[in-house]
């Protein structure tokens, strides 16, 4: 008897690879990226060299951020773990991959 996996199984596959994918190319695209250690509950300001129009990290569940203004980002600890922390201009132009 054949079973079919469950459509919400199959999104998630598919949203995970395009991901992966997204996060992959903006690897071959960009220069190096620069570590930040923060310690859980702990917070950061980062002070960007452009206006950012959209922040986000590749899992929130690691880290949580906040727009101060659009030249500065606040980043929180929440768990351990590793993550990547992104800006980006109006046209899409990365600011910051950390």
């Amino acid at each position: 008897m054949l079973r079919s996996k469950p459509i919400a199984k199959l999104l998630t596959l598919r949203t995970d690879s395009a991901k992966f994918l997204a996060g992959l190319l903006l690897a071959l695209c960009v220069g190096p990226v620069m570590a930040l250690n923060l310690a859980i509950g702990s917070g950061h300001l980062i002070t960007l060299e452009g206006e950012a129009a959209t922040v986000f990290v590749a899992d929130p569940e690691i880290a949580d951020v906040q727009m101060r203004s659009a030249g500065a980002i606040l980043v929180f600890g929440r768990r351990a773990g590793t993550t990547t922390l992104y800006a980006l201009d109006e046209q899409n132009k990365q600011l910051l991959r950390q």
